[in-house]
């Protein structure tokens, strides 16, 4: 039976494989090919022409990851819960620093009565300020498995939100990814290794798999 007796029939697809194996001295190896990360090709014009104009490239055309892929899912419970509260704790803080009556603030925004109001501006000030307090609460969350890690975290408008409050603002995840620029082709896992601060590597490896990298501006917007 030809497709040419019938001509509505499908040519079958063939399957692609997506792990590369070989076999070596009797050993199973197994390789994870390095699939490119970059923006959306939009247009025609080659990877330079589309960088901003400056002394050097701000963001890499490509970025590859060497480690094995992972299964992105979703924020979890816990991360929007941490993202509500901190948000919750930044209107209660700036409206403390502006001489807002404490009592009266913390009962509208957190729900607390006045006790309960000052133990969290202590905590807070134990962790120096609340950006510091938000990425200690996350950091733990992370090692216990209830909050997942950059690059397995699913892109979406509020994990775009709860990586940049990781970072303490636009211009510091954008700082996050200082370390890639330069040019056309970076290495994330190289990158990592030279990065001492474990929330700054999360956000660059959120931002990098979820093309968060090539969505945000210089200027911040």
């Amino acid at each position: 039976m030809s497709s040419e007796e019938y001509p509505d029939r499908r040519r079958a697809i063939p399957t692609q494989r997506g792990r590369k194996r070989q076999k070596l001295g009797g050993t199973l190896l197994r390789f994870w090919a390095s699939p490119r990360i970059g923006p959306p090709r939009s247009g025609t014009r080659p990877a330079a022409a589309r960088q901003p104009q400056g002394e050097y490239q701000s963001v890499p055309d490509t970025v590859v990851d060497h480690r094995p892929p992972v299964v992105q899912k979703p924020l979890t419970t816990t991360a929007l819960t941490l993202l509500e509260l901190y948000y919750r704790h930044n209107t209660f803080v700036m409206a403390t620093e502006e001489n807002a009556p404490v009592q009266w603030v913390a009962e509208r925004i957190l729900g607390v009565r006045k006790t309960r109001s000052y133990a969290v501006l202590r905590e807070i000030g134990a962790h120096a300020d609340l950006e510091a307090w938000f990425r200690r609460k996350v950091l733990v969350g992370m090692g216990r498995g209830r909050i997942g890690r950059g690059r397995e975290t699913r892109p979406s408008p509020l994990a775009n939100a709860f990586f940049i409050a990781l970072a303490g603002g636009v211009a510091e995840a954008r700082s996050c990814a200082r370390c890639l620029a330069g040019a056309a082709r970076a290495d994330l896992q190289a990158a990592a290794r030279d990065d001492d601060d474990e929330a700054d590597a999360e956000v660059r490896d959120y931002m990098v798999h979820s093309g968060l990298l090539w969505r945000l501006r210089p200027d911040g917007a």
